[in-house]
């Protein structure tokens, strides 16, 4: 066994600084708020093992394409099969048949390797929904197997010309993927963090690593000098940072991914013996980590899904982190009965490989398709009478809008709204120029809409909604204040947001909410508005078919949630925004009242539905709301044609 083809402890204790990190985060835990490089790591991992491989075979002129897709289903479908097998009775069970049919879905596209496709389509990485996806993680997993469709047919059919071309062939992909990842960080997040072209860049560190090794000679194995010492030190550096310093606000992955991949390409290369790090990653403690590290991936986004699924709020710190120590017994389990038997030939041969992947595959997409195609087995339960069409989903809400109301005005403020699906999302309730009324915020200002033109008919309500705090500070809020100061005729200005959301992204821009809060009020005043500032929506951990659907099963109902979690995140900013408030003679409308009630906040009034889905007011929730802010405001309560 020569040097470079030695078990090397290190990368197992390297793997361990990936897994970790990447639970912590999934569970929850602020600290380590970049937990979700320990997906990078694995990547640079996977690049630098695979490409060890891969090269060594085929300059001794013996690679076979056959055994290494024998080598990869050996070491990814047995422990896989046994996760998605598990976790169908659970979904059975809990989920309600939107999310069941959801989950068949995801079942079909695991199955091809195309999970984060699907999951690129449905959502982002890091809200609320993508948290309650069982199979969500299994993402990483068909970013490296489409790699590794493509990867072994490059490198046969350019070992052949040399060195030279191999070499220049993967710096052109690696700067491209790079660039892309850079770009669409910023343009289009989802499509960054999920499909290849701006993952393959990260693989292929690692296949530099192992080339670079293979042909200097290079021997990680040796005694470490002072140079390499103080290299694996700053990889170690390099990739702790990413962990304890990014944020999902980070744009990822793009030129943010750099200091965790280099930093694992560094432990890689530089960590031999006798350094600092490799003492470290060497202990048995993060070597029987990273031994079980790919069942303990496998294991803790599903348990933490069903858990988070059927919590009614967030689950208590206490509780993720007893799940997250009771990963990594399961993970053992599965790597000691399930991973550990498949990967010995002589046991179990290439041919009940190939035929128990197949029918392994076959078997699950024949369970998905049947999922979708009846439609998450919809018939389980008895459709509650809470859901009546249009009340869950956006679609009925932005089509009435769309048919009753106008295109806003002016142009401009047109021109830059954005758009859901087909509906311009700048409406006023009168085709008249003359506005009277101004809506200011993001979504959760929009909803108020309807319910503000239908109880004030005399008025001409427009809202202008962006993806910004409305203040003056901030872009594009700051268009649509200009456009309201510079209008003589808007007398009103209706104002409200996200804050839970919006708030930690100014924080982060190292600016005061209070502040600018302060300044946006003053200016309003100044120029004769009156305001009417609205506090925050109660935000559910889930959604409303949860609520209709378990009402008329043998289930709890799942419509309310502790009003203790809608209080804890008001009492950050509630009381600054009320003293602020009325320093500058505006109305704060405090919509706890409306929504919650003996401890709970309930998304349901009697047995209406009141929202389309965990954050925003359907089209009755709308009616509901807006004639509660018309009545608590002293402002817009005297507009009302009855006053």
């Amino acid at each position: 066994m020569t040097a470079q083809s030695a078990y090397r402890p290190e990368i197992d204790g390297l793997r361990s600084i990936a897994v970790v990190p990447v639970t912590l985060f999934h569970a929850g835990f602020g600290l380590f708020s970049g937990g979700f490089v320990g997906v990078d790591i694995f990547f640079v991992i996977s690049g630098f093992l695979i490409t060890s491989i891969i090269a060594r075979e085929m300059q001794a002129g013996r690679f076979s394409l056959l055994s290494f897709y024998e080598r990869r289903a050996r070491r990814i479908l047995p422990a896989l099969f046994l996760i998605m097998l598990l976790c169908l009775p659970v979904a059975w069970q809990i989920l309600v048949p939107r999310d069941l049919k959801d989950f068949a879905q995801s079942l079909v596209a695991v199955s091809t390797f195309t999970s984060n496709i699907l999951f690129w389509r449905e959502t982002g990485y890091f809200g609320t929904e993508a948290e309650l996806k069982p199979l969500l993680h299994t993402w990483s997993l068909a970013v490296e197997e489409q790699f590794y469709i493509f990867f072994p047919l490059l490198l046969m059919a350019l070992w052949r010309f040399g060195r030279r071309l191999l070499i220049a062939v993967f710096v052109l992909i690696f700067v491209a993927s790079l660039i892309h990842s850079e770009a669409s960080a910023h343009a289009s997040p989802a499509t960054a963090f999920y499909l290849l072209p701006s993952r393959a860049w990260e693989l292929l560190i690692g296949s530099a690593g192992a080339l670079w090794i293979l042909w200097s000679g290079y021997d990680p194995k040796a005694p470490a000098t002072p140079v390499a010492r103080l290299l694996s030190l700053a990889g170690m550096l390099l990739i702790l940072g990413s962990i304890f310093t990014l944020g999902k606000f980070t744009p990822f992955p793009g030129l943010y991914a750099i200091p965790s991949t280099l930093g694992t390409l560094l432990i890689l290369l530089f960590a031999r013996p006798g350094s600092e790090v490799y003492r470290l990653l060497a202990h048995p403690l993060p070597v029987g980590i990273g031994l079980i590290s790919y069942s303990a991936y496998l294991w803790h986004q599903p348990i933490f899904a069903f858990v988070r699924y059927e919590s009614l709020s967030e689950p208590s710190p206490l509780l993720m982190g007893a799940l997250c120590l009771a990963v990594f017994p399961l993970a053992w389990l599965s790597w000691r009965f399930v991973e550990t038997p498949f990967r010995v030939r002589r046991r179990i041969g290439r041919g009940t490989i190939f035929s128990l992947t197949a029918a392994g595959l076959a078997a699950f997409i024949a369970v998905g398709l049947t999922g979708h195609v009846k439609n998450g087995f919809d018939d389980r339960l008895v459709r509650s009478s809470l859901v009546s069409e249009g009340e869950i989903g956006h679609q009925a809400f932005y089509r009435l809008i769309t048919d009753r109301y106008s295109r806003c005005t002016p142009e401009i403020m047109a021109e830059t709204a954005p758009m859901q699906e087909e509906f311009l999302r700048c409406l006023q309730s009168s085709p008249d120029p003359r506005i009277d009324i101004a809506i200011i915020g993001d979504s959760l200002a929009e909803h108020l809409f309807l319910g503000l033109a239908e109880g004030l008919p005399d008025q001409n309500v427009v809202f202008y909604v962006n993806f910004s705090m409305p203040l003056l500070s901030q872009e594009p809020s700051a268009l649509a204040f200009r456009t309201v100061l510079d209008n003589p005729d808007i007398h009103t200005v209706v104002m409200t947001m996200s804050y839970e959301a919006k708030i930690p992204q100014l924080l982060e821009q190292g600016r005061d909410p209070a502040a600018d809060l302060d300044e946006t009020l003053q200016s309003l005043k100044a120029a004769g508005k009156k305001v009417v500032l609205i506090g925050a929506f109660p935000s559910f951990w889930f959604d409303p078919y949860r609520c209709a659907y378990s009402l008329n099963s043998d289930k709890p109902g799942k419509c309310e949630m502790n009003a203790e979690v809608f209080d804890r995140n008001e009492e950050i900013y509630a009381d600054s925004f009320r003293e602020i408030a009325r320093r500058n003679d505006t109305d704060y409308i405090d919509m706890r009242a409306l929504f919650c009630s003996d401890g709970q906040c309930s998304m349901r009034h009697g047995n209406t539905l009141l929202f389309r889905d965990g954050y925003h007011l359907n089209i009755p929730g709308s009616r509901r709301a807006g004639g509660y802010v018309i009545e608590q405001s002293e402002i817009l309560s005297t507009l009302r044609p009855d006053s």
